[in-house]
Order: structure tokens, then sequence, then C-alpha cells
């Protein structure tokens, strides 16, 4: 690696770390406001803000991405590099929404089966059919996966299906954020070259 590829890389890592902060701490902010909007509907904070959460993360890493593109690599971007890019940002704001999530639980460790209650009296209240019928198995299956889990192991398991999804999300974008405006300029100064040899 020379010294430019050096400097870049440490300037890709600082601009990855300083967007995972921002993008944590506004994913915290914002579900701490809908958790204290909803502090009596933990269906309505844990759906919200799991929407919430999805839409800022994807969003702000693909500006992120294309700020990338535009003002460190002069326009070009691999669709490697900007898969590379995004799921370090996913991985190191997961680190931080980790930890603070690891805190909830710690302080209120039944946050899951107040969660569940709420969708037990949902599904109780609500005339009898197939969908219903579903509904009760799917809580009486989340119920039995979170017995025993510690505040550990429940941030853990967010923290997997935050970096899968985000990964999967970053692949996706990917896609369209990658762009090589070098390439068409290349071949005509190589054919521009060409000419002036003959």
């Amino acid at each position: 690696m020379d010294q430019k590829e050096y400097e870049l890389s440490k300037v890709t890592s600082s601009f990855q770390m300083m967007n995972a902060l921002i993008m944590s701490v506004s994913i915290i902010v914002a579900s701490a406001l809908l958790y204290l909007m909803n502090e009596n509907s933990y269906i309505t904070f844990f759906g919200i803000g799991t929407l919430v959460a999805g839409l800022v993360a994807e969003f702000s890493t693909i500006r992120y991405t294309l700020s990338y593109r535009d003002n460190l690599l002069g326009g070009n971007l691999t669709f490697g590099q900007s898969v590379s890019f995004g799921s370090r940002i996913f991985f190191l704001s997961g680190l931080i929404l980790t930890f603070a999530a690891y805190l909830f639980f710690r302080f209120n460790p039944s946050f899951f089966f107040d969660l569940l209650n709420q969708l037990k009296d949902m599904a109780n209240s609500a005339p009898n059919g197939k969908e219903v019928d579903e509904l009760k198995q799917q809580i009486a299956l989340m119920e039995s996966q979170f017995v025993g889990m510690t505040p550990i192991s429940l941030a853990f398991n967010l923290y997997v299906s935050y970096f899968t999804c985000g990964f999967f999300a970053t692949i996706i974008h990917s896609l369209f954020t990658k762009r090589n405006v070098g390439g068409g300029q290349e071949s005509e100064v190589n054919e521009e070259d060409e000419s002036e040899d003959i």
C-alpha cells in the first residue's frame, strides 16, 4: 500500500466512524422520543421504532456512500467499495446501538414480556379466526424464545438482525451508488493518442 492509498484508508475509516456515530445517535434519540410518546403502548413503540430505525439507517448510509464517492473518490465507486463502505457503517453503528440496547434491557428487563402481554391482550380481544390463531402461535413461540435470555443476549440478537438487514440493504443500494465516470474519458484519450501516433 503506497502513501496515497494509506492516507485514503485513514480518511475513509475516520469518515465511516463519524457517520456511524451520527447515525447511531440519531436512531437512539428518535427511539427515545418514540418510547416516551408511547410508554403505555409497547406495540406502537416497537413497530414504529423498528421502522424509523431502519429508514434512518438505510437513507443515512446511502447519503454517506454518495458523499464518500463524490468527495473522496472523485465520483468513482465500484460495487465492492460501496458494499464494503456501507457494511462497515452498519457494523460500527450496530456496536453503538447494541450497547444502548443493552443498557435499555438492563434497566427495563421486562420490556419484551410486557410487549408480549400487550400482544396477547390484543389477540384475545380480536374475533376468532385463522389469522388470530396464527398470531397466538407466534406469540407463544416468541415467549418461549425470550425465556431465560439476558440483556446481553437480547442486545446481541438485535445486533445480528440489524447488521444482517443492513448488509443486504447495502448490497441492493450499491447497485445504484456504484459509478465509473473515468472509463469513457480514458478510452477517448487512448483513441486520441492512437490517432496522433498514426
